[in-house]
C-alpha cells in the first residue's frame, strides 16, 4: 500500500492506494482521510467588534439566535491571539465591554454578559455602527493584527439616521440579517460599503455556525 501526504489548505489529505496497476478488470477500495489543522498559528491576531441589536423588534427568536451565535463565536476564538467586544444598540448604542482577550476566565465573563442581554427600544443601527467603529479606532494594540466588525441586526432601522452613511475607511463590515423581516438591501449596502465585508442571511438555527464560520 501507498501511503502519501498533500496538504490542501487547511486540510491534511491522506490518501491510500494501491500503486501497482492491474491487467484485468477488478474492483478496488479506495480510503481518503481528511483531518483538520488549527488555523491559530499562521493567522494573525483578530480584534472582532460584535455590534448587536437589541430592540424590541429583535425580541423572542431573533435575540435567542444571536446569543447562539456569540457563544459560536465566543468559543471560537484564540484565548492568546484573539479580543473580542460587545456593543449593543437600541434607541441609542453602547459598549458594553471593551476588547479583551478571551482567556478561559473572559470566556466564562463574556458569555454572561451576552446572556444578560434583553431587548427593548427602537432601532439606531447608525448608532451602534459608530460606537462599534470607535473601538476600532481607540485601538491601541494594532501592530500585526487584523481587525472586522460584525453587525446583527434585523435590518429595520427606526431611529438615528441611516446607517449606510457612516464613513468606514479601510474596516471590514459583516453584516447578518436576522429574521424574514429584515432589510437585506441595507444589510448588503453597508457590507459592499466596507472593505471586504459580506452579508448573510440567518435563516434559523441550522445554518447559524456556517454564516459565522
Amino acid at each position: 500500500m501507498g501511503n502519501k501526504r498533500l496538504p490542501v489548505m487547511q486540510v491534511r489529505l491522506v490518501k491510500y492506494h494501491n500503486p501497482v496497476a492491474s491487467l484485468a478488470p477488478n474492483e478496488l477500495e479506495v480510503m481518503l482521510e481528511l483531518k483538520g489543522i488549527s488555523s491559530f498559528a499562521d493567522r494573525a491576531g483578530l480584534d472582532l467588534v460584535a455590534v448587536i441589536d437589541v430592540s424590541g423588534s429583535m425580541g423572542g427568536d431573533g435575540l435567542a439566535k444571536v446569543k447562539s451565535a456569540l457563544h459560536f463565536v465566543i468559543h471560537k476564538l484564540s484565548g492568546l491571539d484573539d479580543r473580542l467586544s460587545i456593543v449593543t444598540f437600541s434607541d441609542n448604542a453602547a459598549r458594553l465591554c471593551p476588547l479583551r482577550f478571551v482567556t478561559e476566565s473572559a470566556r466564562d465573563e463574556l458569555k454572561a454578559l451576552v446572556d444578560g442581554l434583553v431587548t427593548d427600544g427602537t432601532t439606531n443601527m447608525k448608532a451602534g455602527l459608530e460606537t462599534g467603529l470607535s473601538v476600532v479606532n481607540d485601538r491601541r494594540l494594532t501592530a500585526g493584527r487584523a481587525v472586522n466588525v460584525m453587525l446583527m441586526s434585523d435590518g429595520m432601522q427606526t431611529r438615528g439616521g441611516d446607517a449606510k452613511d457612516v464613513e468606514l475607511k479601510n474596516v471590514p463590515v459583516y453584516t447578518l440579517g436576522f429574521g424574514t423581516h429584515h432589510d437585506p438591501d441595507l444589510m448588503e449596502a453597508i457590507a459592499r460599503k466596507s472593505l471586504g465585508g459580506t452579508y448573510n442571511y440567518v435563516a434559523g438555527s441550522a445554518n447559524l455556525t456556517g454564516s459565522f464560520s
